[in-house]
């Protein structure tokens, strides 16, 4: 089973740029205790935005302490839970 969550997609300078269509794993970035946006990244560079009306559920995800494998797949974070 896999969660997704449609994301904006921002390029290093924090605009919105156009999705990639290959399939990579992504790191969710906790925002800490501030309002703020949650950042997703790959290899250090943020790649998308979680919508504020996500927050929740991507926090509940961050905070569950399930070991979680995050990717960008068409526009939407595709999470699963990792095998044991």
């Amino acid at each position: 089973m896999a969660v997704q969550i449609t994301v904006s997609r921002s390029n290093s300078s924090g605009s919105v740029g156009r999705m990639c269509r290959r399939v990579r794993p992504v790191a969710l970035v906790h925002p800490g205790k501030k309002p703020t946006t949650i950042k997703v990244s790959r290899d250090g560079n943020q790649t998308a935005v979680i919508p504020a009306a996500r927050h929740h559920a991507v926090l509940t995800m961050i905070d569950s302490g399930l070991e979680l494998d995050h990717r960008l797949q068409d526009g939407r974070l595709v999470t699963t839970r990792r095998p044991s």
